[in-house]
């Protein structure tokens, strides 16, 4: 039981005790962004973004489709980021191919990443910064939008956000089964955009940092984890391709794409490449 508020006691610190004192707001919270996601759904589901696949959209709708026809190890190297491919295909072969259908599920993720949002920021601040973290994101366009398109942003922004919830939730004592599972979260992640392994770093010096009583067995969860995680990609670009690709190998393009002599700082098409049969051959 949480004690009253007190005369003393300002509006931040009655909510954050409301707020604290109950989780139905949490489902509120989810019920909230769903709707609202949901009616972006329905007004923009013929629109000729979701029904005219083109570019990344296309390579992962093609892959999944080859993916859930039986072709699961593909004739190269990952190109792009392996799990929404898989993701898909797995959603293709149980289900069929219905774009609303995955539209769906990634609105319900995106639910889930507001809820997560609100937690992780009542945890490194208060409950009432959570929330107004939450209602901003719930707000922000931008976020909806690549929700309800055949892209992967929306997968590497629930995982990472359930990989800091997990962190923070830890406990004082840090439990090294959470540090492995927080290796999960961000193998998956780096399965869906590898740039995120940049991260990783900060998390080896937040552990020496932190109260972690066992420090060099949470970081060796940590790693392990890790890599175990994103292996498997490893493997196949090795059997695939002959060639040592940790997980995509389009690094080298997108740096040529950022630094090369015609870079303008947007995204541009490099001569000789051709990203509609290229990236997807």
């Amino acid at each position: 039981m949480f004690d009253k508020s007190s005369p003393s006691d300002t509006f931040l610190d009655r909510l954050d005790k409301t707020l604290a004192g109950s989780t139905k707001w949490l489902f509120v919270l989810f019920g909230s962004a769903f709707v609202l996601k949901l009616i972006y759904i329905l007004q923009s589901a013929d629109s000729t973004q979701v029904t005219a696949l083109i570019l990344d959209a296309k390579y992962y709708d093609r892959t999944a489709r080859e993916i859930a026809g039986g072709q699961v190890v593909r004739p190269d190297a990952f190109f792009m980021g392996p799990l929404y491919s898989y993701f898909l295909a797995v959603v293709y072969g149980i289900l069929g191919r219905h774009i609303l259908i995955i539209r769906l599920f990634q609105i319900l993720a995106g639910s889930l990443t507001v809820v997560v949002t609100c937690l992780v920021g009542a945890r490194v601040f208060r409950p009432s910064v959570g929330l107004l973290g939450a209602v901003l994101l719930l707000l922000y366009g931008a976020v909806t939008f690549y929700e309800g398109q055949i892209l992967m942003m929306w997968l590497g922004t629930v995982l990472n956000m359930l990989m800091l919830l997990v962190l923070l939730r830890r406990g004082d004592k840090g439990e090294t089964k959470q540090f492995g599972l927080a290796g999960l979260l961000l193998g998956l992640s780096a399965l869906a955009r590898a740039n995120v392994l940049i991260f990783f770093p900060v998390l080896v010096v937040w552990v020496f940092v932190s109260q972690t009583a066992k420090k060099k067995a949470a970081l060796l969860a940590l790693t392990i984890t890790t890599v175990i995680t994103i292996l498997p990609a490893t493997v196949h670009n090795y059997i695939a391709a002959r060639d040592v690709v940790p997980i995509t190998s389009n690094g080298g393009l997108n740096f040529y794409i950022g630094n090369s002599e015609s870079a303008t700082g947007i995204f541009y098409q490099p001569p000789e490449v051709d990203f509609m049969t290229d990236a997807t051959s």
